[in-house]
Formats: structure tokens, sequence, C-alpha cells
């Protein structure tokens, strides 16, 4: 049975390969590419399931739950580093992020590359000490500045206001020399790239205006753009085709109805969208 489903498998990355040849040759831009190895370190900080290097304080009962043992986080890291791949992981807690930092750095030292771009997904939960780690492996972060707006209501009950004072520190990562790109975590959130600028730029929440946690990490309207867009395509090796309205690029952009520079900062997501362009069509129009 398992050969039938590996057989079945290769049959079917064989299909969309050949297809993607064939769009190719005939002018149509790639659908299908070989992306980083996606991992789920820990779960989740309002279910206590991030793995903490302590207990929550609000429950000094758990830890939370590390999805691999450090054992395995290393085979299977080192494995698509070895092969040339990029790896993402989902790492909220600390400790989590201790288990992937250690990871990639046993990887890169059996078989180093000078441009990797693996990840961390997420990066919530952090010690100053990794943080710097980060900065100094050159890790891609892939951050979600959504969550502000759930998390300002959590954070320092569950993790403790030592731990709370260093986290979601995606500022001092930038300001560090980190590529760190935005998005919204759909379906987890709502795909609404407006509402994450505003928590990136307020760092409160986006109704009754909880915050600003640790206002020293607000990214201005054009960090919170660039992470939306030139981050972004950083984070896929795509910085020279996409990311940029500029001659040669892909011609993926919005127009907005008022100019995200010019608004109050807690208005940015009524901004509204007037038109959508993909590849240099008109997908949406208000």
């Amino acid at each position: 049975m398992k050969l039938v489903f590996l057989i079945a498998a290769c049959c079917s990355v064989l299909a969309v390969a050949l297809i993607c040849i064939f769009l190719f040759m005939n002018g149509v831009p790639a659908i299908f590419k070989i992306g980083p190895l996606k991992m789920l370190g820990d779960g989740a900080l309002g279910a206590r399931t991030a793995f903490l290097s302590r207990p929550y304080a609000d429950d000094p009962s758990t830890c939370g739950i590390p999805v691999f043992t450090q054992e395995t986080m290393d085979e299977m890291i080192g494995y698509a580093n070895a092969h040339g791949m990029q790896a993402a992981v989902h790492t909220i807690g600390d400790a989590c992020l201790d288990r992937v930092l250690s990871a990639y750095e046993k990887a890169l030292a059996e078989n180093p590359r000078e441009d990797h771009r693996h990840g961390i997904v997420h990066c919530q939960i952090t010690r100053a000490d990794q943080l710097e780690k980060i900065a100094k492996m050159h890790l891609h972060v892939y951050a979600q500045s959504i969550f502000l707006d759930y998390d300002n209501h959590i954070v320092e009950e569950r993790v403790g206001k030592e731990l709370a004072s260093t986290s979601y520190s995606w500022k001092t990562l930038m300001n560090n020399g980190v590529s760190v790109s935005n998005g919204t975590d759909c379906p987890v959130e709502l795909p609404d790239a407006l509402a994450c600028m505003q928590c990136a730029v307020t760092r409160t929440t986006l109704r009754d205006h909880v915050g600003p946690y640790l206002p020293d990490q607000k990214f201005t309207v054009q960090e919170a753009l660039d992470s939306y867009t030139i981050r972004s395509a950083e984070a896929s090796f795509e910085e020279n085709v996409k990311g940029q309205i500029a001659e040669g690029m892909m011609a993926d952009f919005v127009v907005l109805g008022q100019n995200p520079f010019e608004v109050d900062e807690s208005t940015i997501k009524d901004i509204p969208v007037c038109r959508t362009y993909l590849a240099g069509e008109l997908v949406y129009e208000a």
C-alpha cells in the first residue's frame, strides 16, 4: 500500500512539473516552485501550547508542547539544508526557538550556505540573547503583526513581565539587519493586509485600542509597507522580480482610496481598496 501511495505521489509531482515546463515554454509564468520545508515547532500562546522555557505565569502546571525532539528537528532541518532547501519553522515559544536556533546552527556548521534564508515563523516570545542569534545567523523572520490585536490582552499574563518585555520585538530584529516580512496567517486571521499594517504601526488592538505594547517596537508606515512587499519577496528569493513597483518587476499592485502615509495611523485598516492588479491585469474593482 505504501508503494502505491509513493508511486501516485511521484506521478502527481511529475505531472505538475511537466505542466509547469509546458507553461514556461509557452511564455506563461511558472506557477509551481519548490519552497521551504515548513515545520510546526510548537503550539499557540492563547491555548498555552507554545513551548516556553519556564512555566506559564497563569498556569504553572505547563510549559507548553514541543512538536519535535531536538534530534528529530536537527535531522529534518539538516536534511533540508544539505539539499539546498530553505526551512521555515512555526516558532512561538522561546524554548521552541532555542531548539530551532540550535538546529539551524548545527545544519549550517555541517553544510555552510552563505544565503540560506532559513526562517522563523511568528517569532513571538523571545529573549534578548535569541534576538542577537537570529541576526548573527542571518535568518529571515516571518512576522504577523495582526497577532497584536488579540495578544495585547494576554501576553503579559501568560508569560510574565520579564519575557513579555523582549517579545514581539520585530523592530529590534529589523534594526539589527534581519529581513522581517509580514503576513496575516490566514485562515487563523482574516487576509487583511491593511489591518495587519495598522497593528505594526500602532502596536495596539484594532477596535478597543489596548496598548501600545512595547511602543519602541512600532514600525513606521514605510517599514510596514516594506514588510508586506520587498521583505516578503526576499523571503522567497524573488526580490529581483517582485516586491516593488518598478520597471521590469511583476505588475502586482493595488490602488488605494487614501494615502497610508497621510491618514491617522489608527485608521489605516479603513482605507478602501479600489483596484487590484495581478501581472498587470485588473482582477478586482470596487
